[in-house]
């Protein structure tokens, strides 16, 4: 596990928040194989072939999240909250996991495929009239930088006539 999160961060550094969009529906699509698919089926590929498919397809997943945690914890203000709700879903998914015990692993699957498209569609709808720019020019525009006024040169005082 430590090295798909490992690979997915590797992955983070060469993408930004333009890539969130393609990489959740990969995710979802993946997830969606991963539960389709039967370990078994995997063995028709051969014996070389067949364990690399089934590392291909089971390492997927993970590597594709951990790539889309790592662009949205580099681009938000926020990291103790996001980290934080990371926390959380982490213990949701634990209970998920428990509940795949009493639905079976195959139903999981298809409610995990369910989660990540309401959040890949929540992401989109928040972000919906942002521009798809990287981070450092979307989510951190520069501020307008303060004219600085040109300095005044003192114009010579030239003394009014005086009235009698």
């Amino acid at each position: 596990i430590m090295v798909t999160i490992l690979l997915g961060n590797l992955l983070a550094t060469k993408l930004d928040t333009r890539h969130v969009i393609p990489l959740g529906v990969l995710l979802i699509i993946t997830i969606g194989l991963t539960t389709l698919v039967h370990v078994a089926d995997l063995s028709t590929l051969g014996q070389e072939l067949g364990p690399l498919a089934g590392i291909g397809l089971y390492v997927m997943p993970v590597t594709l999240a951990a790539a889309i945690f790592a662009i949205m914890l580099k681009t938000t203000k926020t990291t103790t909250v996001s980290l934080g709700l990371n926390l959380l879903g982490g213990i949701f998914g634990i209970a998920l996991e428990y509940l795949s015990m009493i639905l079976g692993i195959r139903a999981l699957g298809w409610i995990a495929v369910g989660l990540y498209t309401g959040v890949l569609l929540a992401y989109v709808w928040a972000t919906k009239g942002t521009s798809a720019a990287p981070p450092s020019e979307s989510l951190t525009p520069e501020s307008p930088k303060p004219e600085t006024p040109e300095p005044e040169t003192p114009e010579p005082e030239t003394p009014e006539p005086e009235t009698p």
